[in-house]
């Protein structure tokens, strides 16, 4: 029997990663074995890419943190107009959607892992299904994010975030794969579409943000709760209606409608986390982040209230600080409209 020849054929010069080495392997004269069913080949690797796509979408949130505190480190040691950078009105804005961004990544994250964990332990059959669309979810987006993030932590620290010696270039640079590996941005948000009219992901979807919102009962909360509601009732009606919409049409608006998705149920954990933390420790902090997220990506006001709320309350949020409800009272008036 002739001996097997395992050859390297290069290492590629990468843009990023370059501590993890990629490159060619040539096998010649190699036996193959079959791993698994012959007609099973797929479902196999489906479970190895839901397990991918949720590192990806991890790692993609751990360089959004770090991008996070680096244009933070950088603004509060900067000093012009005779003031730290971080205190001057559109960079305290910047600032504060980015932790928003960075905590919201983190939730969606945990959340999926724990659903992840679900289908491993119990073999939920739910979860099974709710996990199948989102990893693409959180893949399409969160990898998405984590660009433009690091692009705006290189650029709040100006001419020396271009510079090799400090964190920026190599963050900007490793940014990038995440939408590249396991499925690009399209892709993954066809998959999105996929795991709605093949799976029935989004029965699933639906009834679980109707159970996150029915556990919030925090009587200071349902503003908020109500409009989520009436948000989901919406998603419910349009995504019911992709099967009586020419492909066509439904493709071209993929990208909208992962988007959508991950936005309003990003909201009803960041409303869940909101009463738990309310209820242990007595600080609207996550409801303040709950009510700016819904005028951000959901429903954008044109009322004040929430950039003069960011204003006067962003650095204490940024910051951990207890939240007074009287922080929390405009946001409410807007949303009770």
């Amino acid at each position: 029997m002739e001996k097997e020849i395992i050859i390297r054929s290069k290492l590629k010069d990468k843009l990023g990663t370059k501590g993890m080495a990629s490159g060619e392997v040539t096998f010649e004269r190699a036996t193959g074995y079959l791993v698994g069913e012959l007609d099973h080949g797929f479902k196999q690797m489906m479970s190895m890419v839901n397990a991918s796509r949720l590192s990806n979408s991890v790692r993609s949130t751990g360089l959004i943190r770090r991008s996070y505190l680096e244009a933070l480190y950088t603004t509060r040691g900067r000093i012009a107009f005779k003031k730290p950078l971080a205190k001057l009105p559109l960079m305290q804005k910047q600032l504060f959607e980015m932790m928003l961004t960075s905590e919201v990544a983190t939730s969606m994250s945990l959340y999926t892992a724990h659903t992840f964990d679900l289908t491993e332990t119990k073999k939920d059959e739910k979860a099974k299904t709710m996990l199948r669309l989102l990893t693409p979810l959180l893949k399409g987006v969160i990898c998405k994010q984590a660009r433009v993030i690091a692009g705006e932590s290189m650029e709040m620290r100006g001419g020396n975030g271009y510079i090799e010696e400090w964190a920026n270039a190599k963050l900007v640079r490793d940014a990038h794969l995440g939408s590249i590996w396991e499925g690009t941005t399209n892709i993954v948000a066809l998959d999105v579409l996929r795991a709605i009219t093949k799976n029935k992901a989004n029965t699933v979807l639906i009834q679980t943000m109707k159970t996150i919102l029915n556990e919030v009962t925090f009587v200071d909360f349902t503003p908020l709760r109500k409009k989520l509601l009436t948000n989901m009732h919406l998603l419910e009606e349009d995504l019911n209606l992709i099967g009586q919409v020419s492909p066509t049409e439904v493709e071209m608006e993929a990208i909208s409608i992962m988007h959508r998705i991950y936005y309003l149920l990003a909201n009803c954990l960041l409303l869940k986390e909101a009463e738990i933390e309310t209820k242990e420790t007595s600080s609207y902090r996550k409801y303040f982040n709950a009510c700016y997220y819904y005028h951000l990506h959901i429903e954008n006001s044109k009322s004040r209230c929430f950039h003069q709320s960011v204003w006067q309350w962003g650095e204490d949020v940024i910051n951990w600080v207890t939240i007074p409800k009287s922080a929390i009272s405009h946001f409410n008036e807007q949303l009770s409209k």
